[in-house]
Formats: C-alpha cells, sequence, structure tokens
C-alpha cells in the first residue's frame, strides 16, 4: 500500500499587519508543474469568527485532494498562499436583484492587508513528513475584494 498524504497545514506568524476576520484565506499545494493540485483551501476562515491578529501564530488545515496523492507525488511541492478581503456569499462588485418590481443593490468591497511569515507542513499515512517549506517577510494586500496572490514557494525563503 502507497504511503500517501493525509494531512497538509500551513502554519503561519502575523507581524504587525494581521489579517481581518472576513478575509477569506486561499492555499494551493502542488506538484512542481504548479498544476497538479496536492491539498487546497479555498475561502477558508473567513466565517467572522476568525481572524490573525498581530503578532499571533495560527494554523490553517487544508483540503487534501482525492484520491490522496503519493508521498512520492509530494516531493519537491510547491505552495502559494492568496487572501480575499470581505470574501462572502458576494465577493467582489456590485449585484443589483430586482424582487417585485423593488431593485436591490449590494456593493461589497473590502480592503484588507496581512503581513506574515508562513510555513508549509506535509504529514503522511506512516507519520512521515518532508521538510517544511518556510519564507518570511510577506505582505498581501486585497483591495476592492480582489483575491491576491503571493509568489510561488518552492524553496524555503528564510
Amino acid at each position: 500500500m502507497p504511503v500517501t498524504l493525509t494531512k497538509a497545514t500551513l502554519w503561519s506568524l502575523t507581524y504587525d499587519e494581521d489579517r481581518d476576520h472576513d478575509t477569506g484565506l486561499y492555499v494551493i499545494v502542488t506538484k512542481p508543474d504548479r498544476t497538479t493540485i496536492l491539498a487546497y483551501m479555498y475561502n477558508g476562515e473567513a466565517s467572522g469568527e476568525y481572524g490573525y491578529a498581530d503578532n499571533t501564530e495560527n494554523t490553517a488545515d487544508l483540503k487534501i485532494s482525492d484520491p490522496p496523492p503519493t508521498k512520492d507525488d509530494c516531493q519537491d511541492y510547491c505552495f502559494r498562499v492568496g487572501i480575499q478581503a470581505n470574501s462572502g456569499t458576494f465577493p467582489s462588485g456590485s449585484i443589483s436583484v430586482g424582487i417585485d418590481g423593488v431593485n436591490i443593490g449590494l456593493i461589497t468591497t473590502g480592503n484588507d492587508k496581512w503581513r506574515f511569515g508562513c510555513e508549509m507542513r506535509l504529514q503522511f499515512s506512516d507519520g512521515s513528513t518532508l521538510p517544511p517549506k518556510r519564507v518570511n517577510g510577506w505582505q498581501l494586500e486585497s483591495r476592492g475584494s480582489v483575491l491576491t496572490w503571493a509568489d510561488w514557494i518552492c524553496e524555503s525563503h528564510l
């Protein structure tokens, strides 16, 4: 039976600019080709209950692709992180809805800036791990509810 990916966790350290409670977190872990997805999180931790306060450590568990990738698939993996401010039901722009002749307009905009360092951790069915990949000194800024991505990380950058 092949050894497979059972857990992918993004550990982050927020610096002096928090991630707001209503900003969606996006994370993708891929093979080195940057197209074959191994694990992911889309619009995570944006329920209004979470936020990453200044000077705090946080973890976010990702969903593992189905079928689970093998440990061999995960060698030399890459990852990237993104945020989208106010990423709720209506993530960006304006929406007009007509109900019984009454027009209702919703304008969804949001702004957030997050300064952080992070580390991707992968764990496998036999309890083994791959060396984590880490980056320090990142800043992501989502303006007008636009999904903003950081660069791909395929090697640790300290």
